[in-house]
């Protein structure tokens, strides 16, 4: 039974780090619409689609794409770099949090 609930853990992990880098890439790419004077028409994000972000108009798409994995890096980069190393739990669900992107 214990296996079992291990395997259960790593597969809400799993599951809650790819939302939850869904949910910060999206962010990138309405931040970037946002300082470049874009509209954001709709953000779908749901954890059984891959999300998306609509903007019309789009005055520099090249910032709005790029934000997205940008903006998705510094959250676990910055956690994994702040946390104090005795906290490994931490740490390496921030290093797999932000190998997602890559």
């Amino acid at each position: 039974m214990q296996r079992f609930h291990q395997f259960l853990f790593a597969l809400s992990l799993v599951a809650l780090s790819w939302f939850a880098m869904m949910a910060v890439h999206e962010l990138g790419h309405v931040v970037g619409a946002i300082v470049t004077g874009g509209t954001i028409q709709q953000v779908i994000l749901h954890p059984l689609t891959i999300s998306r972000t609509d903007v019309s108009p789009n005055p520099s798409s090249a910032i709005v794409v790029w934000l997205g994995p940008v903006v998705g890096c510094i959250p676990p980069l910055t956690v994994f770099a702040v946390v104090p190393q005795s906290l490994t739990v931490v740490r390496n669900v921030a290093r797999f949090f932000g190998r997602c992107f890559t």
